[in-house]
């Protein structure tokens, strides 16, 4: 529900921000509660509910080293701990928020408060998902791959 809940809030504040957008695309690490059946149907139904097509959903390789999230991730928690050694608090998600905010800015970093929101739980069982690093939607379904674009992929519907 939390992962449903931040997925929606990504596409949300990307419609606010540039109005005009009309695709996205997601890039999450491999972190369990992001790499599982739920999170590849809610970043598509995210997109339909602001009206952002979710073209794809890409998790980085998993033998790949640390990636492009991991990076900025570093830099927040540099900004976090000097907020930290200023004298403020951070022990909730809000006043993380602040701090992220507090700072010069980490580039291409957007700090959001996202409570979850109460909804109807499902639990998309999906086999081999582990094995499995791209997702692409279309009207038939979603095709993926172990590595993108290597070979034609496999439609699930």
């Amino acid at each position: 529900m939390t992962v449903a809940s931040i997925m929606l809030d990504c596409p949300t504040t990307l419609k606010k921000e540039i109005p005009d957008v009309e695709m996205a695309y997601y890039k999450q690490d491999n972190a369990g509660c992001y790499h599982s059946g739920n999170s590849i149907i809610s970043a598509k139904l995210a997109g339909n509910a602001v009206g952002v097509a979710v073209v794809r959903n890409d998790f980085s390789d998993p033998q790949g080293g640390k990636g492009v999230c991991d990076r900025k991730a570093a830099t927040i928690e540099g900004d976090v701990g000097k907020y930290v050694n200023e004298g403020n608090d951070v022990i909730n998600a809000l006043q993380l928020k602040t701090a992220i905010e507090s700072g010069q800015g980490t580039i291409g970093v957007n700090a959001s408060h996202v409570a979850a929101k109460p909804s109807s739980t499902f639990n998309i069982k999906w086999d081999g998902m582990s094995l499995l690093n791209n997702f692409e939607y279309d009207e038939t379904g979603v095709r993926v791959w172990r590595a993108f674009n290597v070979c034609f992929g496999k439609v699930v519907p």
